[in-house]
């Protein structure tokens, strides 16, 4: 019976597509008794906007908003790294120095997924932190800019800044167990992730943790201020809603 009023409701809107005689006050009709059919509400995809924080939003403040400190010291790093995944991309017998020195080759970045610039700097990281003095003979040999030890330090704590984002984005575009009531438990664990930051850094670190939190303010304020998304987890069976 259900179906066949269904069958009938398109009838009619069908008809009122084809008729060029109808008011738009008879579609509006259907519309105001419940037979209008409409598309569901249109929720933007989290992972790309943390892709954008990541990415968009951070290339713009590094042009326009943060310090000439933070500016200098990370292009300068960031070129030492694209010296190197070049180097290792183009030529094979540089690229044979890097994996006789270091054991194997470095991650490089893809064009399309933030996550593996992200993969590739602590990849680099790994190296600097193991394997010192062979990553400075590879320098060497390779004809690469030595990092310096503040340039070490920040990759390191560039690492540590990035993962929170990196963390969340892993998670929200799995293809199993991931849900909508998923999406504010996550960003709280990420925001907490950011304060902690914030409380153990300085300097530019500080400035660098501060600029991803009020991004994630600004990006999800809707979000977390939503009522189908605060109650999707609030009835979410692996999260807990505090009695008080």
């Amino acid at each position: 019976m259900e179906s066949e009023e269904n069958e009938e409701d398109l009838r009619d809107i069908r008809g009122i597509s084809r008729a060029e005689d109808k008011n738009i006050c008879d579609i509006l009709s259907l519309y105001d008794e419940g037979r209008f059919i409409t598309m569901p509400t249109h929720i933007r995809c989290a992972t790309h906007t943390l892709n954008l924080i990541s990415s968009a939003d951070f290339n713009r403040a590094l042009r326009t908003d943060f310090s000439e400190e933070l500016k200098t010291i990370y292009s300068n790093m960031e070129t030492k790294c694209s010296s190197i995944w070049n180097i290792q991309n183009r030529s094979s017998q540089k690229a044979d120095v890097i994996k006789t020195k270091m054991g194997k080759y470095f991650k490089t970045p893809g064009m399309t997924r933030w996550n593996s610039l992200y993969d590739s700097f602590q990849d680099m990281n790994l190296g600097l932190k193991k394997k010192f003095n062979e990553f400075k003979v590879m320098c060497e040999t390779i004809k690469v800019d030595a990092f310096s030890e503040e340039e070490i330090a920040f990759l390191a704590n560039l690492c540590d800044i990035f993962r929170p984002i990196a963390f969340a984005i892993d998670i929200l575009q799995g293809e199993e167990n991931i849900f909508i009531g998923s999406l504010i438990p996550v960003l709280c664990k990420v925001k907490d992730k950011f304060a902690k930051l914030q409380r153990n850094h300085t300097g530019i670190c500080l400035e660098l943790t501060t600029f991803f939190n009020n991004s994630l303010d600004k990006r999800f304020s809707d979000v977390m201020n939503n009522f189908d998304f605060l109650m999707a987890a609030a009835v979410h069976p692996q999260f807990k809603v505090d009695p008080k």
